[in-house]
């Protein structure tokens, strides 16, 4: 075989497997699910459900009553957590998961609970995410656009630090979640 014909056959098959192999070339990515009008999470998978986030309240009271129910696994979110549910006008809730990641992070669910978003995508807000199988608190986060509008600060927010000893008692904690836990800065590149 000529060296030409040898290049040819080695980038044939790079390409081979850039089309076969995708999840090789990309980041994971959640899936999102949808908000029905009763609650009713779609795109949960029936193994994890039925899945429902129950926001009621939230008109008549700066805190409303918030429950997560995962399959046979429920939580009622203390006034604490519940708070965070409330959004600034235009601003909306996005849910999304993950269950065929391959990492130590468990099934997931993630509330993204934005209190301003910015034109190009950043939002400061919250982060929630809670274990699919058991409904556990896997982490807070909170997340900052800095002033300049360049990047985001993710902050781990510890429910110690939202909640009461006797408000953190009505949710299910994570054991050893540490090792799950976000932060750092992300940081972005604009032209104008």
């Amino acid at each position: 075989m000529t060296p030409y014909r040898l290049t040819g056959l080695i980038s044939c098959i790079i390409i081979l497997c850039c089309l076969t192999m995708p999840c090789a070339l990309h980041g994971h990515q959640d899936t999102l699910f949808t908000i029905e009008a009763d609650g009713r999470l779609e795109g949960v998978p029936e193994k994890y459900g039925p899945a429902y986030l129950k926001i009621s309240g939230i008109l008549s009271s700066s805190t409303p009553e918030v429950v997560l129910i995962l399959g046979k696994n429920m939580v009622r979110m203390p006034e604490c957590i519940a708070r965070l549910f409330v959004l600034p006008k235009g601003e909306k809730i996005i849910i999304s998961g993950s269950w065929y990641h391959k990492s130590k992070l468990p099934p997931y669910i993630n509330f993204r609970l934005p209190q301003r978003t910015y034109s190009y995508g950043f939002a400061d807000g919250y982060e929630m995410l809670f274990n699919l199988e058991t409904a556990e608190l896997i982490y807070i986060t909170k997340t900052i656009v800095s002033q300049d509008m360049m990047s985001m600060q993710d902050q781990n927010i510890e429910p110690s630090e939202l909640c009461k000893a006797e408000e953190i008692g009505a949710i299910k904690i994570l054991p050893n979640r540490q090792e799950f836990r976000r932060g750092g800065t992300s940081s972005i590149i604009r032209t104008n």
